[in-house]
């Protein structure tokens, strides 16, 4: 729902418990990229919270098990009910440069000493990123070139 500019969290489904207050990996994103942090990060035994956009989305993250949210990430108010101040970890999966922007500029604003993370789908997007605030970009172009040369060596 949108006032004044904002679009406040909203509960959708339920609640699997309530969102980790602080010590969590929060995931932007809950696509193929976010779920698959997600999954490795449950694995190791991290709390996780799934900020995602698409109600449908947070419904499956929350048959999952995990903690979502519906809301737009690069609101103030989204952000703060994600706990993100007191993460561990932010990791921005977005594959739209201008809105992983926005939400990265949000998170550093707001949680300053938070490490970020996020997906740059286009090695021309890697230092806007980064000066948005990101300590890593993961460039997509490069990692996906990596694991082709990898599956050439694994055919030969």
């Amino acid at each position: 729902m949108r006032k004044a500019g904002l679009v406040r969290p909203r509960v959708v489904g339920g609640t699997v418990g309530s969102v980790p207050e602080r010590g969590h990996v929060v995931i932007v994103g809950f696509g193929p990229a976010g779920r698959a942090v997600a999954e490795r990060v449950r694995r190791d035994g991290l709390p996780i919270t799934i900020i995602e956009l698409n109600p449908r989305t947070v419904l499956e993250a929350k048959a999952d098990g995990l903690q979502a949210i519906a809301g737009d990430a690069s609101m103030p108010d989204v952000v703060e009910h994600a706990h993100a101040p007191m993460a561990k970890a932010i990791v921005v999966t977005l594959p739209d440069q201008r809105a992983a922007t926005a939400t990265i500029e949000q998170f550093r604003a707001q949680c300053p000493n938070v490490p970020i993370i996020a997906r740059a789908r286009y090695h021309a997007h890697v230092d806007a990123l980064r000066l948005a605030g990101a300590g890593v970009a993961v460039d997509e172009e490069v990692a996906v070139g990596a694991r082709l040369a990898e599956e050439v060596y694994k055919t030969l």
